[in-house]
Parts: C-alpha cells; sequence; structure tokens
C-alpha cells in the first residue's frame, strides 16, 4: 500500500500530495493558493482565543486524528474478531460444500461405472450379432436345394402324382410375382 507524504511550503502556501513508495503513478500535484488557505477573520481570532477555553486549530485537529484512529482500531478489531454466529455459519457452509462435493464424486463415479457397464454389454452384444450372423450364413451356405431334395427323397417322400395336381386359372386383373424360374 502506498503511503502519501504532506507537505506544507510556507512560502506560497501551497501543499502537495506524493505517494511515497510503491510502483504507482504519481498523484498529480494539487496546489492551493494563498486565498483558499486562508480562514475568516472572525474565525482566526475564534480560533486563537485559547485563554477563554477553546482549543486551537491543532489541537482539534489532533483530537479529531486520536478520535478518528481510536475509531479505526476499534473497527479493525471487529473486523478480525468473529462471533459464535459466524463462526457457526462457516462451519455450516464448509460442511454443506464438502457434503456436496463427495456426493458429486460418488454421483460421478457412479455414472462412469454404469457408462462402462453400458460400453461392455454393447460390446457384448456386438459380438454376439456377428456371431450369429457367421452362424447363419454357414448354415446358409453348406444347405443347398438339392442336398433338401436328396434328404427328401432318402427319408421316402415322392414326387406328386396327377391326381395330386389341382389346376387354376389366373384372372386378368389379378398379378402373381415370381421371384426365380420354377424347374420343370
Amino acid at each position: 500500500m502506498a503511503s502519501t507524504d504532506r507537505r506544507r511550503v510556507n512560502s506560497d502556501r501551497t501543499e502537495l500530495y506524493t505517494y511515497v513508495d510503491g510502483s504507482t503513478a504519481r498523484q498529480v500535484h494539487v496546489r492551493r493558493t494563498a486565498e483558499q488557505h486562508r480562514t475568516p477573520v472572525s474565525e482566526q481570532h475564534r480560533i486563537k482565543r485559547t485563554a477563554d477555553g477553546e482549543k486551537t486549530r491543532r489541537g482539534r485537529r489532533a483530537e479529531h486524528e486520536s478520535v478518528s484512529q481510536k475509531q479505526l482500531e476499534k473497527n479493525r478489531a471487529n473486523a478480525r474478531s468473529m462471533g459464535l454466529g459466524y463462526v457457526l455459519f462457516l462451519s455450516a457452509a464448509c460442511l454443506l460444500s464438502m457434503f456436496l462435493c463427495v456426493r458429486y464424486l460418488n454421483m460421478k463415479s457412479t455414472l462412469t461405472t454404469q457408462s462402462d457397464a453400458i460400453a461392455r454389454a454393447e460390446s457384448r452384444l456386438n459380438s454376439m450379432k456377428a456371431d450369429n450372423d457367421a452362424y447363419y450364413n454357414q448354415v446358409m451356405a453348406s444347405v443347398t436345394l438339392e442336398d433338401v431334395k436328396n434328404a427328401a427323397l432318402s427319408y421316402g417322400m415322392h414326387y406328386a402324382t396327377e391326381s395330386q395336381i389341382e389346376y387354376y386359372s389366373i384372372d386378368e386383373s389379378s398379378y402373381m410375382r415370381q421371384y426365380q424360374d420354377v424347374p420343370e
């Protein structure tokens, strides 16, 4: 903190306010003229009458500064002291924030664990789908219609006779989809 230095130059009755130390920029010099420093004659007489019991200007200023200094020290002591209510409030606020932080970390850990479990389950599902597709393709590749026909004939099935075949006529308005040629 920069302290200020007050100097009074008696030659032209100006006051200079400057910063003494610190790395801040210098304060602009405040110059007062002699007319601004003069007090009215009636006030000068009232201030100089110390025989009647009044204090001089310097005495009043010193008393005001000492009162200000006492008040300042009292304010600083009040600011430094912490009452029971303030301590309890700070303790409750600290405990609440600690509880919320622990709860947040717990929830974050649970979320991470669940996300990992979901990722593992999805990976397992994709693996099972791939295995199922591979088995299906293998089964479809191993069996042909010729193999089915031979197996059916070996178990005693025969071709249909003329009495088992029924014919039907197709109207012009209907249609039929044929995906492959019918063998004769």
